[in-house]
Parts: structure tokens; C-alpha cells; sequence
């Protein structure tokens, strides 16, 4: 189906009129008075037929060199759309498939799906290597483009770091394969302030930060990674396996300012220990805090440090998932705008930390409370760690391996197929093929035109 970039083109189409009138319309005879036949008669009789054929052919050329002109105006396109029905096998760059699931996967490739990448573009060919894919986005991207009655099947960790966007309402179920990833993630944090070196250590089961001796070389405990330290002029760098050295930032103890509702006496007493449990210091209105931690329904606290607030007076609903490696049991529906921008999800694909600037500063926003009855991270050492990933650098990690349920990465199936009038990719322009067919037609014509009727030969 050819697309018109500017239909009103096909106006000129109205021009067809002109060679028609010209070649069919015929004058009335006249009587013409001559002197003697006799010349008439000696003289060969035209072939009649020969030149019926030739204006006819010619009618036709200039109708068509007429019409090629007026596509041409109308600038059409040839829409490349995937073939409707596609079955499409996505398989994503970080998947390490056991042997049961490359079988499995092999047995798809012979059913007839077309094997791709999870990556942008869908290529054919393993992509070169980059962040990690943004699944959830790029599954919406497909089901668009599959047409109806297509097919999909992932081949994909559930990783938190690839299920950072939305979570998608698709037009039809996806076959999931939940494979392996990566094993562990480490990064560089900084140092403290006795010359220790923190790294970060991501898992498929929990987000967790390390303090190591500043030796030349050792290898991080619980991890395969080498860390190499240095003392340089401008001071401590440090490199992770065969990186190349980089200077690493102080690590102050952090001054945190814990402000409660009447109604938060019990978290707040659960985020000062946290606080006191990582060695910072609770401090009062008295101090400049590095960070302002409200609790409960108050009003945007003054000054310019950055502040983390929890769900305040929004209403409870069942928690979905884990929250710092513990069972989330309630959390309070998140009101999202334009300005906010999502940092951690719950297992169900909602917001559940977000961020945004607000008076000038850095707001984050956790739509659940410090309390054992929202999330069991509350009772349990896992809140001083949270809090560390959140509120220092090098936090939320980079990498976040951190697998969720195959279920719970399964995107929604929405109640009506998603119709798209975008084609799939960008349209051919047609007039460069335009151009040549009126070149030929205009070239058969002028020949025609000028060759010596039999009458005349």
C-alpha cells in the first residue's frame, strides 16, 4: 500500500482531460470540390489501422507521463512495515541460558521465530557492548511492530537494572525464559576518612556496601574482584581488576536531621538508629545537615539539604515484592508528575523511591513507611544498608542485579490490542522512481511522436 506524503498532488490528475479531448475529439467533415479523380485513384490508400494503433499508443503515453506527473506531486511513500503475524525470538545481550533453555530456545528458532537481539534496533547480529537493555521499554516497542496475531518470546534475566522504565500493557502474552545474568557487580565508592576503601557489591540477591583494608592488591572477600590501591601526589586512587586508576572521593560521615510527625515516634526511632548503626551523626536544627529525613505529613522543611520523605498521610495498600532484600508488606499509591523521575520500583513494576528537584533541592520520595508493619526491612539490618545506598555516592547502583520474580517481570496484557498507524520503520521514498519512469515515458513519447507515419512514407 503506497502512502501520499500530500494527496492534494493527485489534483493534477485533472490535466488527463487535456490529451483526451485532443485525441478524440474529431471536427465535422467538409465538403471539399476537386477537379478530376483520376489522381485520387492512382494514389496507394493509407493503412488506416497502422494509424489507429499509433494514436492510440500515443494517448496512452501522454496519460501516463500526465499521471507519473501528479504521483509525483503527491510525493509517495512505500511503508516498510514487519510482515503481520512475525514471530520474534528477543533475546537479550546479558542472558546466560542453562543447556535445558538453549535447547528450548533452538526448538523455537525451528518452529519458525526470527531470532533477534533485545537491544535497540532489534538487530540480527549480537550488539556491541553497552548498558544494559531496557526491557520493558523495548518489549512495548515490539508489540507494536510484530502486527497482529504475532508472537514473542524473551529470552532475559529479570534483573532490576533492565526493568527500569515502565512496565508495558501489551497486546498479547509474552513467553518468558528467565536465564541467568551476571553473578556480581562491583564498583568503587570512596574512602573513609581512617583511609579505608568502600566498594559497592551487587547480587542476584541483595545490594550491599564493603569496607576493605587500603592494600596494594587484595581481592574483595565474597567477590571475584581484585582491588588495587595507590598514594599518589593529589592522594588515594584506586582500580577494580585491570581499570585504570581513579582518584577516590572522601567519605565523611554523613549529618542527618530526623524530623517526625506526632504520629512517627516509632520511625523515627528506627531511622536514628540506622543512622547511629552506620556511624553518622543525628543531628538537631542547631547544625547544617547533609541530609533532612521527614517523616509524616509536614510541610517542606527549610534550608537547602537535600531531604528524603516517606509516604506521609497517603493511604496503605499491599506491598508487592521485597524492599531492601526484605518483604515489602504495605506502601501508599504513588501521584507522579511530569518532574519526578522513578528509582526503584517494587516487584509489581510501581514506584516505590522516586526523585525530583523541588525549591531548589533534591527531593526523594519512598511511598512506604519505617515501620515493621510496611516493610520487614524495618526490624532487620537491612534499613542501615538502604540507607547507605541511598543517601552516599555511588548509590543506587549501577549495575542493580537483583532478580525479581518471572511473573512479576512479565509485562501487563492489556484489555484491547494497542493499534499503531506508525509504520515500523521509516518509509522508501518513491520519486526518485518516479523521476526515471517519466524520464522512459517522455523519451517513448517524443519518438514515437516524431517517427514517419506509413501515410507519409
Amino acid at each position: 500500500m503506497i502512502w501520499l506524503a500530500a494527496p492534494l498532488g493527485l489534483l493534477a490528475l485533472l490535466a488527463l482531460a487535456v490529451p483526451l479531448v485532443v485525441h478524440l475529439w474529431r471536427p465535422p467533415p467538409r465538403t471539399v470540390r476537386i477537379g478530376s479523380l483520376r489522381l485520387l485513384r492512382e494514389a496507394s490508400r493509407p493503412p488506416v489501422r497502422d494509424l489507429r494503433w499509433r494514436e492510440r499508443l500515443l494517448l496512452a503515453l501522454r496519460c501516463a507521463l500526465l499521471a507519473a506527473a501528479a504521483l509525483l506531486l503527491a510525493q509517495p511513500l512505500w511503508p516498510r512495515a514487519d510482515r503481520p503475524g512475525a514471530r520474534w525470538a528477543l533475546r537479550s545481550p546479558m542472558a546466560q541460558p542453562t543447556a535445558a533453555q538453549s535447547a528450548a530456545w533452538a526448538e523455537l528458532l525451528r518452529e519458525g521465530y526470527e531470532e533477534r537481539w533485545l537491544a535497540p534496533g532489534f538487530p540480527r547480529e549480537r550488539p556491541s557492548a553497552g548498558p544494559p537493555p531496557d526491557v520493558w521499554s523495548l518489549l512495548a516497542e515490539t508489540d507494536a511492530r510484530v502486527g497482529a496475531g504475532g508472537h514473542l518470546a524473551v529470552l532475559a534475566p529479570t534483573e532490576l537494572r533492565s526493568l527500569a522504565g515502565a512496565r508495558p500493557a501489551l497486546a498479547r502474552p509474552v513467553r518468558w525464559m528467565a536465564s541467568d545474568g551476571a553473578a556480581e557487580f562491583v564498583w568503587l565508592v570512596g574512602r573513609t576518612e581512617e583511609g579505608r576503601v568502600q566498594v559497592g557489591i551487587s547480587t542476584p540477591a541483595q545490594v550491599r556496601h564493603l569496607t576493605v583494608e587500603g592494600s596494594p592488591e587484595i581481592r574483595v572477600p565474597g567477590t571475584s574482584a581484585r582491588l588495587r590501591t595507590r598514594q599518589t601526589a593529589s592522594g588515594r586512587e584506586a582500580a577494580l581488576n585491570d581499570e585504570a586508576f581513579a582518584p577516590l572521593p572522601t567519605l565523611a560521615p554523613l549529618r542527618v536531621s530526623v524530623q517526625a510527625a506526632p504520629d512517627r515516634t516509632e520511625d523515627e526511632r528506627r531511622v536514628r538508629a540506622a543512622v547511629s548503626a552506620l556511624g553518622w551523626r543525628n543531628v538537631g536544627a542547631d547544625e547544617t545537615p547533609d541530609w533532612v529525613v521527614q517523616l509524616g505529613d509536614l510541610p517542606l522543611s527549610a534550608g537547602r539539604a537535600p531531604l528524603l520523605r516517606d509516604a506521609g498521610a497517603a493511604e496503605a495498600n499491599p506491598g508487592g515484592g521485597k524492599f531492601a532484600g526484605h518483604r515489602l508488606r504495605q506502601r501508599a499509591a504513588a501521584t507522579l508528575t511530569a518532574d519526578d523521575r522513578v528509582l526503584l520500583r517494587d516487584a509489581f513494576g510501581e514506584p516505590l523511591l522516586t526523585e525530583r528537584a523541588e525549591r531548589g533541592r533534591r527531593v526523594l520520595r519512598l511511598w512506604t513507611r519505617f515501620q515493621p508493619d510496611w516493610m520487614e526491612a524495618a526490624e532487620q539490618s537491612a534499613l542501615p544498608l538502604w540507607l547507605a545506598q541511598t543517601l552516599t555516592p555511588g548509590a543506587p547502583p549501577p549495575n542493580d542485579l537483583r532478580r525479581v520474580d518471572p511473573a512479576q517481570a512479565q509485562p501487563a496484557l492489556a484489555s484491547a490490542p494497542a493499534v499503531s498507524h506508525l509504520p515500523a520503520a521509516a518509509p522508501t521514498d518513491l520519486s526518485a522512481a518516479l523521476w526515471w519512469l517519466l524520464a522512459a515515458l517522455l523519451v517513448a513519447e517524443r519518438l514515437l511522436s516524431h517517427r514517419p507515419s506509413p501515410a507519409s512514407a
